[in-house]
């Protein structure tokens, strides 16, 4: 789900060497949430959102471990998620997985296959957050779409705005001749409401990040859905912002 605003006004480091770190993981979980609960056998449907590293391209299959907060363990495997930005386009891809119980807490990322050879990860993992956790929407779990604990690739529709703001243009940026461009993620929930807001590719400037991130929150969204065929439950979901700030008109 990619958005791009453009503002425009009228106007004009080395980092310290470092121990090197390790190669970052191919894809990690960017939300996971409790998407509705069965109605007749009470079946959890689970919805996963990933994040490719940048330069990542082609089929990925990602080895996933659900933990609950009694310690008890479930491996599941993700086959042939698309790593060409899946995420930022039109038909976003989401993960579906269905388990016998609401008492799923956390997802790991193991390893995850792809073209290049396989990659161990360690520590990337997303712990379910209350504010995208619910039980209060429903869905047939008796369908022929439910198989347990077998992920599924899906393509939601899309959120999308219902009121876009647009960021004001700081004072002092402008007096200082800064520009440039802010990428912002936003968490959605499952009503359209903005749950969080944060840089995913900063400007260089505070201010114009500052600036970017609260529009964001401001704006209203209409929320993401699945496919009817999986229920059409609404989800939330993460849309993507890049806010340009440009003194030349």
């Amino acid at each position: 789900m990619v958005a791009a605003i453009t503002l425009l006004a009228s106007a004009s480091h080395a980092k310290p060497a470092s121990t090197p770190t390790p190669t970052p993981c191919k894809a990690s979980i960017a939300l996971a949430e409790l998407a509705g609960i069965g109605t007749t056998h009470r079946y959890a449907e689970y919805v996963l959102f990933f994040i490719p590293e940048k330069g990542v391209r082609g089929d990925l299959t990602i080895h996933l471990t659900a933990r609950t907060d009694a310690g008890a363990s479930t491996p599941l495997v993700v086959t042939g998620l698309k790593a060409e930005l899946s995420q930022r386009a039109q038909g976003e891809q989401a993960v579906l997985v269905v388990t016998p119980s609401a008492g799923i807490r956390s997802f790991a990322v193991d390893d995850i296959d792809s073209a290049t050879g396989n990659q161990t990860c360690s520590n990337v993992f997303f712990t379910l957050s209350t504010l995208t956790y619910s039980t209060t929407l429903s869905f047939d779990d008796t369908a022929s779409w439910v198989t347990l604990d077998q992920p599924t690739i899906v393509s939601l529709a899309d959120a999308g705005f219902k009121t876009r703001i647009y960021p004001n243009y700081p004072d002092m940026a402008k007096e200082e001749n800064v520009q440039g461009d802010v990428a912002v993620d936003v968490v959605i929930g499952q009503d359209g409401s903005v749950v969080e807001a944060w840089v995913n590719e900063s400007s260089g400037s505070a201010d114009l990040d500052g600036a970017a991130v609260s529009a964001a929150k401001e704006s209203t969204f209409k929320p993401a859905h699945l496919p009817a065929a999986y229920g059409g439950v609404e989800v939330g979901s993460i849309y993507y912002i890049i806010y340009t700030f440009s003194l030349d008109r």
